[in-house]
């Protein structure tokens, strides 16, 4: 990266599940601090325990454009039917550069230890499909009980989680990544939306060079969902939806009663807007105001419970944001970049000092002074 080597500010997001939220994303960044004392970086870990690729799909987009970083490294467990959206929503949707891992050795059965040796393969194809850089961990792993002779558990603490042993290795493997940075993540490559998705009140996908950092000054509101203190780091709600009067504001959903099933019935305040109705889980959802919608398949309610049992109950509270989604800085090192703007009244607005490259179908582009 770049920035790194320039000594510019740099924000890492470390994303995925359980793995992910251990201890080894910690000395990642401590030692790149180290080799990089002039680049000013900061990390943020949104890891969700627990939330393969499958639930972690839409959770992913309030997190990474909460975060809008420069660099995501990431791992989750799933199938590639779930696995490839989330690359692709990151490729397509920010200018971060990403770093897939493999999986790490876990004591499993034989036939577990197939699946997640074929689907090393798998990452590695998928990296290079969407640009994305790849670490192959797994292999390094199993050099490393061959070299030293150690046994897989020696390195865990569960079977599966990292013990201090664990946590250094994959700081190393992955660090290590960072330090010698594959092709694809210092050329960072980046997909672009339909000419049929560019519409009116609708997000459309710029590339931009300059020798200036440029920031973005118009946008629609987004909604970010902070994960609820109930459950540790397991969010309630994945996602929800700012409606065309949305603002600023700080939303509460608070839950009324709690079914065995899981669902739930629940509240709405905002803190600009005020109460704002109630609803039920297994139905959608839109505010009296209509500056907020949630559907039914967003809330994880039975998941919840399953984690909580009866401290799932009414009274428990979750918050999140409602952050207009703009203010996206360009790093100036000469390179392309890709954001995302929004239309404005019916045009699009943008710093009058660049010009903007909108893409549309094939490599047609439209320019925008």
């Amino acid at each position: 990266m770049l920035a790194l080597k320039n000594g510019r500010p740099v924000k890492i997001l470390y994303y995925g599940q359980s793995i992910t939220a251990q201890s080894w994303t910690e000395q990642v960044t401590s030692d790149l601090r180290k080799r990089f004392p002039k680049a000013t970086i900061t990390a943020e870990n949104r890891a969700i325990g627990g939330f393969a690729a499958d639930k972690l799909r839409k959770a992913l987009q309030s997190d990474v454009t909460q975060s809008w970083p420069d660099l995501v490294i990431f791992h989750d467990y799933g199938g590639n039917d779930t696995y490839d959206p989330l690359i692709e929503w990151m490729r397509t949707n920010t200018s971060a550069e990403v770093l897939i891992q493999s999986d790490h050795i876990s004591d499993n059965p034989d036939a577990a230890m197939k699946w997640h040796d074929q689907r090393e393969g798998e990452l590695q194809s998928l990296a290079q499909t969407w640009g994305a850089g790849f670490v192959n961990v797994r292999t390094q792993w199993r050099d490393t009980l061959t070299r030293t002779g150690r046994a897989a558990k020696e390195f865990l603490s569960d079977g599966v989680h990292l013990n201090d042993s664990g946590n250094a290795l994959m700081a190393r493997i992955v660090g290590d990544a960072l330090v010698v940075l594959p092709d694809a993540i210092t050329k960072p490559r980046v997909r672009t939306v339909r000419s049929n998705a560019v519409t009116v009140n609708d997000s459309v996908k710029v590339e931009v060079r300059t020798s200036k950092p440029v920031k973005i000054k118009n946008g629609r509101p987004g909604v970010y969902v902070t994960k609820s203190t109930g459950a540790g780091e397991i969010p309630l709600l994945k996602t929800a939806t700012a409606g065309p009067t949305a603002v600023p504001e700080t939303w509460t959903v608070s839950i009324t009663e709690v079914r065995p099933s899981g669902q739930f019935s629940f509240t709405l305040r905002g803190s600009v807007t005020g109460e704002d109705g109630g609803g039920d889980s297994e139905k959608m959802f839109t505010s009296k105001s209509g500056r907020l919608g949630i559907l039914p398949e967003d809330w994880e309610g039975s998941y919840m419970k399953s984690i909580l049992g009866d401290g799932f109950k009414p009274g428990l509270a979750v918050t999140m944001k409602t952050i207009k989604a703009t203010s996206e800085v360009v790093p100036a090192d000469n390179e392309w970049h890709t954001v995302s703007l929004w239309r404005y009244s019916g045009r699009l607005e943008s710093s009058s000092s660049v010009e903007w490259r909108i893409w549309q179908a094939g490599s047609k582009t439209i320019n925008i002074r």
